[in-house]
C-alpha cells in the first residue's frame, strides 16, 4: 500500500497553475515558470478557495491511486481542522490533530477503521 505522511498546519498554501490558464488568474501572485510550463501560485493567507478547490482535486487523484494520505496536524483552527478531516476521510487515512501547546497530546481520527481515540 502506497501512502504519504503529511505533517501540516492544515492551511494549503500552494499549486501549480497550467500556463494555458494563467491569463485567468492573472490577478494572482505566482513564482517564474517551471520547466514543464507551470506556474507555482502562492497565497500565504491561506483558505484561498482556488487553492483548496486545486489540493481536493490533488487528493481524489491519491484516492484513484489508491495512495492513503495520513496526516499529523499542528494546528487547532475549525475550519483547517474541518478540511484535514475532509481530505483524510477521502483517502480512508488518519488524522493526529496535536495540541500546539503540548505535542504529548493529540487525537487520533482513523477513517479506515471509522474510530476516534484521545492519546496522553
Amino acid at each position: 500500500m502506497k501512502q504519504i505522511v503529511m505533517v501540516t498546519d492544515g492551511k494549503p498554501t500552494a499549486c501549480y497553475i497550467d500556463t494555458n490558464n494563467a491569463a485567468l488568474f492573472s490577478h494572482r501572485r505566482y513564482s517564474q515558470t517551471t520547466a514543464d510550463k507551470k506556474l507555482l501560485y502562492k497565497n500565504s493567507m491561506g483558505n484561498d478557495p482556488f487553492v483548496m478547490a486545486e489540493t481536493m482535486k490533488e487528493v481524489q487523484a491519491c484516492r484513484k491511486s489508491g495512495v492513503m494520505i495520513n496526516t499529523f496536524m499542528l494546528a487547532s483552527d475549525y475550519y483547517l481542522v474541518d478540511f484535514v478531516k475532509q481530505m483524510t476521510a477521502l483517502t480512508r487515512g488518519k488524522a493526529y490533530f496535536a495540541n500546539p501547546n503540548n505535542l504529548s497530546q493529540f487525537v487520533l481520527m482513523d477513517f479506515l477503521k471509522r474510530r476516534t481515540s484521545q492519546v496522553r
